[in-house]
């Protein structure tokens, strides 16, 4: 069966959801080192900065910023009022960055970053595939663990701007609706911060990272054409999937924040529909599931299966992945599926993709679970797959797979 660009949607898709599924926050920086056996252990002295960098630094994050707002408030030129309150969130931001301590070198390769057309194409995007990839860019340029840093900054400075913008116009025009987002955004910041915590934030965009380059450069062109398919399973297994750990309060503030940034895009209303229908607690629980069949497929993953990664061959590779599914593998999978998904749904992908998904839905064969273990291993599996999943979630297999 052919499906188009497969490799890639599959790739991407696995990362939007690890995205979704453990993304931000990050703890402050520069707490005191404690002394040990009579010696105190001090920090490096901090690095020097022009005030050239600096400056470029804020003037990156400042149109950031105002690209962003522009897009959630549809505004194109912003009040003077808002447009002061934004450089002064720049300067802090900045501050914030610059207390990261990275070197001078790393810093003026943020700024080049930070001031570039990716940079602002990508604010003004806000999808996970756009935010992923200049991650991507930053991490090579300065580390992941700087990187981490600036996007939990900046993660934060969207929801006080947010908030404050909100509260602006509720001063302005009043609503209970306004208070309602406002004392929203103020808790979902706070969960970001108590529910997830540093470590959850660095390793999953650590990993998210290492696999979105895979996914957007390919396995067998760039720098990945240089390694082995030894390497390559190196490299996956060495990516700290089972270092994740967040409860469920933590997953379903971080689908919250994934259904803001990507607002306006089909993944946006989906998840606004999962949210408004109260669905959103159960995705959230059943990505704790999602996460442990991620961690075995890691741990069983094969030289071969790496070279079928490097060929392209997703259908090959992912019929492999389900063979190796044991018993409880697959009552963990029928667990995790099906779910019950309202006529709203439906409504939402016919109204973006009209009678295409209209067409699909009606003619796409639908397969049981049993069908679909019998079929792991097989040429068809892929084929079988989408029918499983289209007859629970019609509009998931038509944005996968169709």
């Amino acid at each position: 069966m052919k499906i188009k660009n497969i490799a890639t949607k599959i790739k991407c898709a696995a990362l939007i959801t690890l995205c979704a599924a453990c993304v931000l926050p990050f703890a402050a920086c520069g707490e005191e080192q404690p002394v040990k056996y009579g010696i105190e252990i001090t920090a490096p002295s901090a690095p020097v900065y022009t005030q050239e960098s600096v400056g470029r630094i804020s003037d990156g994050i400042y149109a950031l910023i105002y690209k962003v707002m522009q897009r959630q408030t549809g505004i194109v030129n912003l009040p003077q009022a808002t447009e002061q309150r934004l450089r002064g969130y720049a300067e802090g931001a900045t501050q914030a960055i610059t207390s990261v301590q990275m070197s001078a070198d790393d810093l003026n390769r943020l700024a080049g970053l930070l001031n570039s057309e990716d940079a602002l194409s990508a604010a003004e995007e806000l999808s996970g595939q756009a935010v992923l990839s200049l991650y991507g860019d930053i991490s090579s340029a300065v580390g992941f663990v700087n990187a981490g840093a600036l996007c939990y900054r900046l993660a934060l400075y969207y929801y006080d701007l947010s908030y404050l913008m909100t509260m602006d116009r509720y001063n302005s025009y009043g609503g209970a609706n306004l208070l309602e987002e406002a004392q929203s955004l103020a808790q979902e910041k706070a969960d970001m911060q108590n529910l997830v915590g540093q470590k959850n934030f660095t390793t999953v965009l650590r990993t998210a990272c290492a696999l979105g380059s895979l996914a957007r450069d390919g396995l067998n062109e760039g720098a990945a054409n240089l390694l082995t398919d030894g390497e390559i399973l190196s490299l996956i297994k060495a990516q700290p999937f089972d270092q994740i750990d967040i409860g469920d309060g933590g997953r379903l503030t971080l689908l919250s924040f994934a259904r803001r940034i990507c607002a306006g895009s089909c993944a946006g209303d989906l998840l606004e529909c999962a949210f408004e229908n109260g669905d959103a607690p159960a995705l959230a629980e059943g990505l704790d599931g999602l996460l442990q069949l991620l961690c075995c497929a890691q741990q069983r993953m094969t030289a071969a299966q790496a070279a079928l990664l490097r060929a392209d061959d997703a259908d090959s590779f992912i019929s492999s992945v389900f063979a190796q599914f044991g018993a409880d593998d697959w009552q963990l999978f029928e667990e995790l599926t099906p779910v019950t998904l309202s006529d709203r749904y439906d409504e939402i992908m016919a109204k973006r993709f009209g009678a295409a998904y209209e067409e699909y839905r009606g003619s796409i064969e639908t397969h049981t679970l049993s069908k679909l273990e019998r079929a792991a291993g097989e040429d068809n599996f892929l084929q079988v797959f989408e029918g499983y999943v289209a007859g629970f979630a019609p509009c998931i297999a038509f944005l996968v797979f169709a």
